[in-house]
């Protein structure tokens, strides 16, 4: 009895073994779709959620996500600043370094605030917005800047407008869930579109999200 149990699942490994190459050759073996100019013509948004990076780090995942091919003129980054932290070993804070690298000038005396409602027991946030065009060796790439900034009650505080990750990502499908389906945008819903309409990206067109983290290359 034991020897054929052994036997019944020596068989069913080698099964499991030959079904694995099978299928493996099967893949290998698929037509390759051929990607034509028409591929490129479809708007397409990169969400990358910023905490405490710094300048290495930012600005060669901005390069990145320059230097694809995929057409500039299509293709737009959204990079989503959770509060004005500055991280272990910077000197300034993700805001700055950001406007460093793309060119946008902050003034947190002068720059308007929209609010959403945020995650987290608060409930609201507030946030700046900035837009503009990155040009990096023959390469240009539309961006918008979105910083979270927090209510007036959290002014003076070393986290203000810090709601976290998630919070981040949901300001972005939040508001491509609500321009899909005719739901009433916010005031940060709002001025996020009209910074990619000043880009030439109209929000109710974009169908292609890729989300990426701060540090990726």
């Amino acid at each position: 009895a034991l020897n054929l149990t052994m036997y019944i699942m020596l068989v069913f490994v080698a099964s499991m073994i030959v079904l694995q190459c099978l299928c493996s050759l099967l893949y290998l073996a698929r037509p390759h779709r051929s990607y034509t100019a028409q591929d490129g013509t479809s708007p397409v948004m990169i969400m990358v959620p910023c905490y405490n990076e710094g300048d290495k780090e930012l600005r060669k995942t901005i390069h990145s996500i320059a230097q694809t091919e995929y057409p500039s003129e299509n293709k737009v980054v959204v990079l989503v600043a959770d509060g004005n932290i500055t991280g272990k070993g910077e000197s300034l804070p993700t805001p700055m370094v950001l406007s460093n690298i793309l060119g946008f000038q902050i003034d947190e005396m002068e720059d308007e605030t929209f609010s959403y409602k945020s995650l987290g027991a608060r409930g609201s946030n507030r946030c700046n917005v900035y837009s503009g065009v990155y040009e990096n060796q023959n390469k240009s790439l539309k961006y918008v800047v979105v910083v979270k900034c927090g209510t007036e009650d959290e002014v003076g505080s070393a986290k203000a407008g810090n709601r976290g990750k998630r919070d981040s990502q949901l300001i972005i499908t939040g508001l491509l869930n609500r321009i899909h389906h005719g739901r009433q945008l916010c005031e940060l819903d709002s001025a996020i579109a009209r910074s990619l309409k000043s880009l030439q990206i109209r929000v109710r067109e974009v169908e292609h999200l890729m989300t990426i983290d701060a540090d990726a290359r």
